[in-house]
């Protein structure tokens, strides 16, 4: 009798797709940095921003849109029907929004005072406008635990992206070769994930896959642009009120303090789309509260990590111009840190039937820190901007705590989430400076051991105690014998 074959485990695969997908990413920040003047990167952190924001509203909320109603789905072929028919009216809308986006263009160049070509600004805006279709493909390999060939569209489109842009600044296109590059690299995968999911489940127009968009993934859209205002944004506050450079290091410490949350993806990959399932099982509270500390042991030993590594590697990797930006690192890692609690705790906003307490909560949080960005970016410059950032996530954080009870009143583990944290931030506080390497380098190790081992005693993580037994008892014979 045949065997099926083997699948990849899903947390070895989407461990190794995150870094494939961020670690080229790293690569690609000194190689970027070795080419462009800290003016020059200021610059395209600009027109990233807008770019963003367009690829933010047209995903259309379709890839939790999916999640929610396709992967609560026990039966296999309705929720193959439920993907054909999401992506049926994502092409419909990626379709009008290309045409839509690319007439607008020169307008949008202007309200955001991007400077850089517009050939340059309509491929990076091309490739924003067709997100829906990377990532709603991504997700049904994700539903269907094709773990192995997410893990292979993933690795083979860092892989083109870090070489298309190597080439483009190779060849002296500068900021322009950049968002060129970026933007056909994702037009391309768009293209090729989408043949692939419709010879896996066709394709199908029906006017519920709309309204399910409408009712679920439109409220998420909006959530999701009060996140940008909480993120990317920031640097459009920025400018006017500090330099080019001064916006090139803050861009440079954020893209470093995101190393964080990437550690942390492995396990939200895993998580985040059976976490309603899961709550919703037996003994759902519990596994979930279970869940809920692994994650934020994870997120804890990461983001220390990034906090005391991302200066070092400012001091070692990048040209002595951009030194300025190592001081910025750990304070934007905590911003990630207060983020990510939030998508940690918002299961009861998600579980829902509609988008529309999470889109309430976000932009609560996000006016609280626009307010603050208004008050604090041309007093404070770059430190104002991080300031308002995690008075907005804050508050996230405490509404979607407040919220979520009545749906899913979670027993997490609050006290000993307290100890970790503030033993995880003295750590980096005390640490030796980014400078002295070799000292540094070795307190983070040091760190890095007594965060875990504080861990395994509060047990954020749990070891298999009867295969732990089992374990020490064959050790106990052999030393008998």
């Amino acid at each position: 009798m045949d065997t099926p074959p083997r699948r990849l485990p899903p947390f070895v695969a989407y461990a190794a797709s995150v870094a494939l997908d961020k670690g080229f990413s790293l690569v690609t920040i000194p190689m970027v940095a070795a080419y462009l003047s800290p003016s020059e990167f200021g610059r395209i952190e600009v027109a990233a921003s807008l770019i963003e924001i367009v690829g933010l509203v047209l995903t259309f909320g379709i890839a939790d849109t999916l999640i929610r109603f396709g992967g609560s789905e026990t039966d296999k072929e309705r929720r193959r029907r439920a993907a054909a028919r999401f992506l049926g009216a994502a092409l419909v809308m990626t379709s009008v929004a290309l045409l839509v986006v690319q007439t607008l263009a020169p307008l949008l160049a202007d309200i955001a005072r991007v400077q850089v070509s517009e050939t340059a600004l309509r491929a990076g805006l091309a490739g924003a406008t067709v997100t829906a279709l990377v990532e709603l493909p991504l997700v049904w390999l994700r539903l269907k635990q094709r773990t192995g060939k997410f893990l292979a569209f993933i690795a083979l489109r860092s892989i083109v992206q870090a070489l298309s842009m190597w080439l483009a600044l190779r060849a002296g296109l500068g900021a322009d070769g950049i968002l060129i590059s970026s933007g056909a690299t994702v037009v391309a995968f768009a293209l090729v994930l989408t043949i692939f999911q419709i010879r896996d489940t066709g394709i199908a127009f029906e006017r519920s896959a709309l309204t399910s968009m409408v009712h679920y993934g439109f409220p998420l859209v909006g959530a999701a642009l009060a996140m940008f205002a909480l993120g990317s944004c920031s640097r459009l506050f920025l400018v006017g009120n500090v330099t080019d450079a001064e916006i090139a290091y803050f861009g440079l410490a954020l893209k470093l303090a995101l190393i964080a949350p990437l550690l942390h993806q492995p396990f939200a990959l895993w998580w985040n789309p059976r976490r309603i399932e899961v709550l919703r099982g037996a003994d759902g509270l519990e596994r979930s509260a279970r869940a809920w500390s692994l994650g934020f042991g994870v997120l804890v030993i990461g983001s220390m990590a990034v906090a005391l590594g991302g200066p070092v590697l400012v001091h070692l990797a990048l040209p002595p111009s951009y030194a300025a930006a190592a001081g910025l690192v750990a304070p934007l890692v905590l911003v990630c840190v207060f983020n990510e609690l939030s998508t940690l705790c918002n299961v009861g906003a998600f579980a829902r039937s509609n988008g529309l307490t999470v889109l309430a909560v976000n932009c609560l949080g996000a006016l609280c820190g626009i307010a603050c960005y208004a008050v604090l970016a041309s007093r404070f410059g770059v430190l104002g901007v991080i300031s308002s950032m995690l008075v907005g996530h804050m508050v996230r954080l405490a509404l979607f705590l407040r919220v979520g009870r009545r749906v899913a009143p979670i027993p997490y583990p609050f006290g000993s989430s307290v100890l970790l944290a503030a033993v995880a931030c003295a750590l980096v506080v005390l640490a030796p400076p980014a400078e002295m390497v070799i000292a540094r380098l070795a307190w983070s190790g040091a760190a890095v051991a007594v965060a875990v081992l504080l861990m395994l005693q509060l047990r954020f993580i749990r070891l298999p105690t009867g295969a732990l037994r089992a374990a020490l008892s064959r050790g106990q014979i052999a030393g008998n014998r």
